[in-house]
This record gives C-alpha cells, structure tokens and sequence, in this order.
C-alpha cells in the first residue's frame, strides 16, 4: 500500500518492530480467549494500546512544507484455533522528497469591460485575452494570479480572437469596423489591419499559422489571409449568416457554422473549396474539435442542443440536450469533457464525451458566450457578456 504525507515515519530499529510484532500477538490471543461478548471490550483496552506503541517504535521525520513522501506497508495474516486476524506494520519508507506541487486552482471571477466576447489564451497558458465589444478595448489578464495586467484601447466592437500557433501575435476581429487587428503579443502594439469587409463574425489560424480564415455575417462567406504578408488570398461563399470558422487540428479541413442555413459548410484547406454541407441542429453558432480531429462539437442555440459530427463520415452521430440558447463549446485537451456555454441559463454545461451525457452543470455569469480551456486542462475561462466579467473554474 503507498501512503502519500508530509508527516511520514521512518523505519525504527528491528528490535522494535520485532517487539511490537510481539506485542501485538500476545494482545490479539488474550483477546480471542475470552467470552465472545467482551472481545470488543478487550480489542479496544489490548490491541489500540498495542498499536500505538509500535507506532512509538517508530520516530517521524517532518519534511518541510514544500515536501511530501511516500512510504510502503505490508499487511500480514495470522491464523489461531481456526480465527484470523490481519496486522499492518511497516517494512520501507522512502526518503526521496517530491516534486513541488503546482499552484493551487481557485474558481473566482474578473471583472474586466464592457460586454466581454471572445477568449483566447497564448499557447503557454500565462497570459488571457478578452475583446470586450461595446467597451471597444481588450483585457489583458496574467493567469496564475488573475489580474487584469492591462486594457487595450481603440479596438472598435472586437468581437473574436486567435492567437498564432508561435504565441507571438493575436489577430481580433472588428465587427463593426470590419476589420482584423493585427497585434504584436510581445508589447501589445497593433502592427497591421486588415480589410475583410463589414461583420466578421469569428476568426481562427491553420495549425503552422500560414493562414487565418474570418467568417463573416451579411457575406455569406469566409476570407482566406496569408499571414505572411496579411493579404486576402481567397474568399470562399458558404451557407447563410455564417457564425463561426473552425480549422480542424490536423489543417485539412475547417468548418463553418451557418447560423440561418442549419447546417456547417465543409471547406477543403487545401483547395479552399467547400466540399459538402452537413446538417446539424437549429441555428448552430459554434464548433470545437477534438484533438486527433475525429469528432466536431457544434452548439445549437435555436434548439439547445449540441451536435456531435464523426468527420470522416460527415455525419451526426448524436444529439445532446444542455441548456438553454447555447453559444460556444470548447473540449479538454485530453477530449474527456466537452464545456458548453448556455447564454440563456447562465450557466455550463459539461459533457462527457465518452457517455454523451451531462456530467454537471455550473454557474457562471449572466449571459456566457465563449470559453477558453488551458493548455494544460486545470481551468477554464468563461466570458461573461451580461456580466462584464470572466469566471475562473477549476477542472
């Protein structure tokens, strides 16, 4: 058995232990002679002493609070007249100390600006961007103490957000302006826009960062850039009143949510031509894959529902009820749990993803609309629209 502490016993002398061993004995063969009805009686008055003064053989070692150990025991049986008794001593302590444990995870929320939308968190997890859309600035939050570190001013209704794969640039989208900032991550300049026409509605990057694709409202369509020289290579029609654009994690194909059409256009990276259109739920709004790009999850806001589509066959392979006017799904990097923002219910809805069912349901602000997982799987970050505000869980 392992036992893991930070007040662990080291191994006492043998002829300790072989006393205690003794003692333990002689106390458990008085203890079974006697009449049935006061055995209890004599376990309590015979054994717990017993106990207790092997674990007097035996000296503790108090690591520092940073430390933590691990020690081993054997249990051993004994067998009198026909009755068993089993007794636990020690045989090995390790004196190895541990790694430091990380930072402990506080679910908490952030108030940040006016009517907070997309998230995007850089690749090595330290720092969080929120595009707050009517306060037309951006919040910069550093993650391991959740603190608002900066405010971004002169982004006019930015609405979306993607960060490169190298963490060294974001690119938001304007939806008003209709336009894509092109930030430098290092200092938080803005060093280019870029033109797509009026209302962007989401923006994601291709997996080597080559290119972004921007879906946009009234258009009905999704501009092609390449992030080299930030130039509009291609501009791809898709359904009607597309939401959202997501590029799968393998860079072959990317999805396109289209709000009025029911359904997601399925674009070739390759060719940027759109191969087919899957059918999914009423009014799907966003998309997120899993890792090995098998599987897509598309939030439904119309029908409060999520769709899951197998990839390779383009297919709907389940419907899950969660609440009410979904409005953003994000998955675990592991691709166990599926978080979906409710808008309506102010709440999230946690899938598991091996079950299809609902694991639980957390509050959160008024009016969710996007979230943002960690890298490393122990958080996630939920903007808050109606709230002006970020919550913090712990996963």
């Amino acid at each position: 058995m392992i036992e893991n502490a930070c007040t662990l016993p080291t191994t006492g002398s043998g002829g300790s232990a072989l006393v205690g061993a003794l003692f333990l004995l002689v106390a458990g063969i008085i203890a079974w002679r006697a009449p049935r009805r006061h055995r209890l009686t004599l376990v309590a008055a015979l054994l717990l002493p017993a106990a207790a003064f092997v674990a007097t053989m035996s000296p503790t070692k108090v690591w520092a609070s940073s430390d933590c150990a691990s020690s081993t025991t054997d249990s051993t049986t004994t067998t009198i007249a026909g009755q068993t008794t089993s007794t636990t001593v020690a045989t090995q302590t390790s004196t190895v100390p541990p790694t430091t444990a990380p930072p402990v995870c506080q679910s908490t929320t952030i108030a940040v600006g006016s009517t907070p939308y997309g998230l995007a968190i850089t690749p090595d997890g330290s720092t969080l961007y929120v595009p707050n859309f009517n306060g037309s600035n951006v919040s910069v939050i550093r993650t391991s103490d959740n603190t608002v570190t900066s405010t971004l001013a002169g982004f006019l209704s930015v609405n979306d957000i993607v960060i490169s794969p190298d963490g060294t640039t974001a690119y938001m989208t304007s939806y008003g302006a209709g336009l894509v900032y092109v930030v430098r991550t290092s200092d938080n300049t803005v060093i280019s826009t870029i033109n797509v026409g009026h209302f962007p509605t989401a923006i994601d990057i291709s997996p080597n960062g080559a290119t972004l694709y921007v879906s946009r409202y009234l258009g009905d369509d999704v501009k092609v850039i390449r992030t080299s020289d930030n130039a509009i290579t291609a501009t791809i029609p898709v359904g009607s009143d597309p939401q959202d654009v997501r590029v799968s994690p393998n860079g072959l194909f990317a999805y396109v949510s289209n709000l009025s059409s029911n359904n997601l256009s399925v674009i070739n990276t390759a060719t940027n031509a759109v191969t087919g259109t899957i059918a999914v739920g009423n009014g799907p709004v966003h998309v997120a894959f899993t890792a090995d790009s098998s599987n897509a999850y598309v939030a439904n806001t119309i029908n409060s529902t999520v769709s899951v589509v197998n990839t390779a066959t383009g297919t709907v392979t389940a419907t899950i009820a969660v609440g009410t006017g979904p409005g953003s799904v994000s998955l675990s990097p592991n691709g166990s749990f599926a978080y979906v923002g409710n808008y309506a219910s102010n709440n999230v809805s946690v899938i598991n993803t091996a079950t299809g069912l609902i694991a639980t349901t957390i509050s959160v602000g008024n009016g969710p609309i996007s979230i943002a997982i960690s890298p490393d799987g122990t958080r996630a970050y939920v903007s808050n629209f109606g709230s002006n505000s970020v919550s913090v869980l712990c996963l």
